[in-house]
């Protein structure tokens, strides 16, 4: 499945307003020095814009002349107000670029959440949004529609996808929203009152069950997002995308399919033999079509078919195949599980501090990541290739799985790494390998440092049991045979089936779900592992997968997710399922508002659009992580951490209301105990004549509004300095200010002072200590993560780089004349090179806010593209000859003082064609 690379322009919405509306001139090179030229992936949009170039004779033209990518600036308060307005400007007017006009396209829900809009070419814009609306109209939808929907199903078209050569053969079924089990929830619920001055916001947690009838809850939807395939037909199009070789591969047990308006997650699951044994031959649609079950190849249920309503105007599921076909359009496979689950993920800090664990438990948790880092750190050539790689001794060079960790803890960030010592074992010599396996090992610290620990487990989909899904639609919509069926399932309540686990030796009797953003305890969810004869039979073709069950409230514990392609963490680790809450309550609240409903105008979607932007989700988790520190302060029995714990659950309510907030309109509410008292204070003449500054209230005041305000965080907690540089710079400044009073003041270095025993300081260098704190800019609690982050602080000083080496380049040189005009041309590309790099470092952390990681991919997407443009440039000075541009580039390395690293990154993987192979089996053998 190799896919057509495919780049666009990705501007800044400042830029586009700088130049008033208007850019000339704007070519590839620029915005591949600017960071501007980005890849994406083939997608419905992508092949109707090839389309309309092939019917205009446009073949010159590529999908950045039809399409652009705007990128709104993060903001808050006043600023967001600004930028909304700049927006909502530009997208009525659009702008032009290199003589074309650009109007606004679409922005589904991905994209809002980076505040990114695609804007069209205008001359293709009708033909374009006519072919993706396959045959219906907003106009039709009247005046009751959800307009963020709309543009949320519309930005599908956008979702990058492996094209089928044919259609599945598919029958519409309805959803099964019946069951309201008999448990309990944790029920919050919003009061506000005006005050005289301002409105106030509380916050109440009662108890309820799920099926109390007062409560009037919504029935659960059991099979959201999702539909059933036949697994001749996923073998199928396993062999028609490449997952399935005539000797190797393997057939995906869930695919996330896509076609217009329709989304979602289908199941390998035999229906047709479910069927058989049910005497069940035909089925009828939700439209009242009937099938011959045999002729079925998916499942769909209307969950997934977005339109199935408006399309039922027009005839149905035919109606809506006879538009795909007229308007050219495809169903694609956007991505498909894994051949293997993983063995070894790493956690997060979300996940850690939802756990109650004791010094012992994080000892354990902490184990496999400081084993990988002290074997990465030993300086032992073989522990090194063998922590990094992995070795099977049945196949050469081969990346075996006896090292399942730490090949799972290198490969997001070193795959060159890996690839180039499998290929000659001896580089781990070389000084270039070198520094990236010490970059590793410093990425690795700091990740530790942050929670991200190596734990026994993986992410897998998660999926609803499709035997209840099966029962429900031969239920609802057989025609014969005994389709009188209860709709239960094969798995109880609590608990799970997974082929993965139940494959694992010794068997678990339990595992733990977790899934982010994970705000509350009452979000790890431990679960039973079900496991019979049939249950083995029906679900023989669901080798990977979460399969839960449709008894239980499981789905509102992993933050309401559905089954759409939703994917869930599960381990087995007993730290992680000791330090799970017994008997968690989960989290349930009303809806902040009714969906914002009308007719689905140009005007009403750019509202969308605004009320998407500059999403909340991050700095409300935050707030969590930060009760979570302060909480430790406390002792558990006391009335603070009971208070800070019923605070951590409404922020889980106050995350789950931003999510809807493009659809409600209703940003979240904060209790207003959150915000900070300030003490009142009188001034008057003392007796001295002097003036004095004291409390203008009663003793019993003043000690209620410091207990009020020290159950609200004004810090970070001290572990996340790992991950705001801005906090780190500012700590940092803070410890050098304190050592130098420190010294001063009692002669101590801050650092002895810290180092030492509270017990064994004298009072004066207990005074200073205890001031260190008091004014310390992060919140400094015994709270895990801080734990975590302080034992691996000590372990990274510990450990030092031990192994010697050297510059390799020479060893792979071959005898040639270097070409004067070459040679400085090459200079001069690698000087670019390296100047774009900086800039585009420093522009996308100045406009970028929405975290580290993501930050570091789309830095990486831009690094890719540049390196590329820079390959191809010196390519083509050599006339392709890879050993000359390697020769070239290391003759300049000798002379102009480029570092080692300027062959590495311009060659990238081509540098594996000129140095020879040399597996670790022949070294180990020689």
């Amino acid at each position: 499945m190799v896919e057509e690379q495919i780049c666009i322009y990705k501007l800044p919405m400042e830029k586009i307003i700088a130049h008033e509306n208007h850019i000339d001139g704007y070519t590839d090179e620029q915005a591949v020095m600017n960071g501007e030229l980005v890849p994406i992936s083939t997608s419905q949009l992508t092949g109707k814009i090839h389309d309309y170039y092939s019917e205009n004779g446009l073949n010159g033209l590529t999908a950045k002349d039809a399409i652009v990518n705007i990128v709104v600036p993060t903001a808050n308060g006043k600023n967001a107000k600004k930028a909304a307005e700049a927006y909502s400007e530009l997208a009525h007017h659009g702008f032009d670029l290199n003589g074309r006009h650009y109007v606004r396209l679409c922005a589904g829900s991905g994209q809002l959440r980076q505040n990114t809009i695609t804007f069209i070419w205008d001359v293709m814009h009708q033909y374009i949004t006519e072919a993706l609306y396959c045959g219906i109209s907003p106009e039709e939808l009247g005046d009751s529609f959800s307009v963020s929907k709309w543009n949320a199903y519309l930005g599908l078209s956008e979702s990058g996808m492996h094209f089928l050569k044919s259609a599945p053969r598919v029958c519409v079924v309805s959803d099964y929203e019946e069951i309201k089990p008999h448990l309990p929830i944790d029920y919050i619920t919003t009061e506000c009152t005006s005050g005289r001055r301002n409105k106030r916001v509380e916050k109440t947690i009662t108890q309820h069950y799920y099926d109390e009838p007062e409560m009037n809850f919504d029935p659960l939807n059991s099979f959201d997002g999702q539909g059933l395939a036949d697994p001749e037909w996923m073998r199928q199009v396993a062999m028609e995308l490449g997952y399935l070789r005539e000797n190797s591969g393997y057939v995906p047990s869930e695919y996330i399919l896509r076609a217009p308006w329709c989304k979602g997650l289908v199941v390998a699951f035999d229906f047709k033999a479910y069927c058989r044994e049910h005497g069940i031959t035909t089925i009828k649609d939700v439209y009242g079509r009937s099938y011959d079950v045999e002729d079925i190849d998916v499942l769909l249920s209307t969950s997934q078919f977005k339109m199935w309503k408006v399309y039922g105007k027009h005839g149905g599921w035919q109606y809506h195949q006879e538009s795909m076909q007229k308007y050219g359009l495809r169903w694609g496979v956007v991505i498909a599980n894994k051949e293997h689950d993983d063995d070894y993920r790493t956690l997060n800090y979300q996940y850690i501090q939802a756990l109650d664990l004791d010094d012992s438990d994080v000892d354990r948790l902490c184990s496999h990541t400081e084993d990988l880092l002290t074997k990465l750190c030993s300086g032992h050539t073989e522990a090194v290739y063998r922590t990094l790689v992995g070795f099977s001794g049945g196949v050469d060079g081969s990346i075996g799985d006896d090292c399942g960790e730490a090949a799972e803890a290198v490969k997001p960030a070193a795959s060159l790494l890996q690839r180039a010592i499998a290929h000659n074992y001896d580089l781990l010599q070389d000084s270039y390998i070198q520094a990236l396996i010490h970059r590793e090992v410093e990425s690795k610290f700091n990740g530790a440092k942050i929670g991200k620990l190596l734990c026994r487990g993986g992410y897998s989909f998660i999926v609803s049991d499709p035997v209840a899904q099966i029962q429900h639609i031969i239920k609802s919509h057989a025609v014969d045979g005994d389709h009188d069926i209860a709709v239960s399932g094969l798995i109880p309540a609590h608990e799970i089936y997974s082929a993965y686990w139940n494959r694992v030796r010794p068997a678990p009797g339990k595992v733990v779900l977790m899934r982010s953003p994970l705000i509350d305890s009452s979000e790890v969810t431990v679960c039973g592992l079900a496991r019979t004869t049939e249950m083995d039979r029906w679900y023989s073709h669901i080798k990977s997968g979460l399969i839960l069950s449709i008894h239980d409230v499981n789905t509102l514990a992993l933050q309401n997710c559905d089954f759409d392609g939703d994917r869930c963490f599960s381990s087995n680790d007993p730290v992680l399922i000791k330090g799970a809450q017994r008997d968690p309550v989960p989290i349930l609240y009303p809806s902040a508002g009714k969906q914002l409903k009308g007719a689905i105008t140009f005007e009403s979607m750019i509202e969308a659009d605004i009320r998407g932007l500059n999403s909340a989700v991050g700095s409300l988790s935050n707030q969590a992580t930060c009760l979570y520190a302060l909480r430790d302060k406390f002792s558990k029995d006391s009335p603070e951490y009971a208070e800070l714990s019923r605070r951590i659950k409404i922020v889980s309510e106050l995350v789950g209301v931003e999510i809807d907030k493009i659809k409600t309109g209703i940003p979240p509410q904060k209790p207003s105990a959150w915000n900070k008292e300030q003490m009142p204070y009188e001034q008057f003449v003392g007796a001295d004549g002097k003036m004095v500054k004291a409390p203008a209230c009663s003793s019993e005041e003043q000690e209620r509004i410091r207990k009020h305000n020290a159950l609200i965080p004004n810090s970070k907690p001290l572990f996340m300095r790992h991950i705001y540089d801005a906090m780190n710079t500012d700590l940092a400044r803070y410890d050098k200010s304190f050592d130098d009073v420190s010294k001063y003041n009692g002669g101590h270095r801050l650092a002895e002072l810290l180092a030492t025993p509270y017990e064994s300081l004298d009072d004066d260098a207990r005074y200073m200590l205890d001031k260190y704190h008091r004014y310390l800019p992060a919140i400094d609690s015994p709270c895990i993560m801080n734990k975590i982050c302080k034992r691996f602080e000590r372990l990274q000083k510990q450990l030092k780089r031990c192994m010697d080496s050297r510059n390799m380049l020479l060893d792979f040189t071959t005898p040639q004349e270097f070409d004067t005009a070459v040679l400085e041309r090459m200079a001069e590309l690698i000087d670019l090179l390296q100047r774009q790099r900086r800039f585009i470092t420093r522009a996308n952390n100045t406009t970028n806010t929405n975290g580290n990681k993501k930050i570091a991919k789309d830095t990486k997407e831009r690094f890719d593209v540049l390196y590329d443009y820079v390959r191809v440039q010196i390519m083509e000075l050599v006339g392709g000859d890879i050993q000359s541009a390697y020769n070239y580039l290391v003759e300049l390395v000798r002379h102009r003082h480029y570092a080692e690293s300027t062959v590495w990154a311009v060659l990238d993987e081509l540098i594996l064609l000129v140095i020879p192979s040399k597996s670790y089996r022949e070294e180990a053998t020689a």
